[in-house]
């Protein structure tokens, strides 16, 4: 694993130096609006997640940029020894940072091209709302993965995206993307 990320950066940077013409990545802007399942440590369950995030095209290959999310954790609180546990939601906030190294652009050189294939890399936290003697109650944890995704724009700006993903919460989440 540690092999794809370090082969992954490498490309990426050698990519900033080549003599390619611009690609349709180039000066970008990306805004995704995606929902995933996320697995719940607790139960063995999935919880729902909802996550925004905008990105800009650094080179022909390579954009990066921020994303936010909410969701909502079952959470126990504890309780004394013989009477059990209590369930109750807690809030949660995902943040961070992720990179695309776009494939397409290595073989495809048109100027709105309709199809998007990439690999990404996610590194954040999240933070669970709960209370002190509750277990989410240990405040942030870290949100990181690597993952593959395609877009599809069936309109010039506008379009469907899906991306599946391994990490500390392996997931498919999927949405709408808009670029410009």
């Amino acid at each position: 694993m540690k092999k794809i990320v370090i082969l992954i950066f490498i490309t990426g940077f050698i990519s900033l130096y080549a003599t390619a013409q611009e690609s349709y990545i180039n000066k970008r802007l990306n805004f995704k609006m995606g929902y995933a399942r996320y697995p719940e440590a607790s139960l063995g369950e999935n919880t729902s997640n909802f996550r925004i995030g905008a990105n800009y095209g650094f080179t022909d290959y390579i954009e990066a940029g921020i994303y936010v999310g909410y969701g909502i954790h079952n959470n126990y609180y504890r309780v004394t020894p013989g009477e059990g546990t209590m369930m109750f939601n807690s809030n949660t906030l995902f943040y961070g940072i992720n990179g695309n190294f776009h494939i397409l652009p290595y073989f495809i050189k048109k100027p709105n091209f309709r199809f998007d294939v990439y690999a990404s890399g996610k590194l954040g936290a999240y933070n669970s709302f709960a209370p002190e003697n509750s277990i989410l109650s240990n405040g942030m944890a870290l949100d990181y993965g690597i993952y593959g995704g395609v877009s599809f724009y069936p309109w010039k700006h506008l379009g469907l995206y899906a991306e599946y993903g391994y990490g500390n919460k392996t997931n498919l989440r999927y949405g709408i993307t808009l670029k410009f």
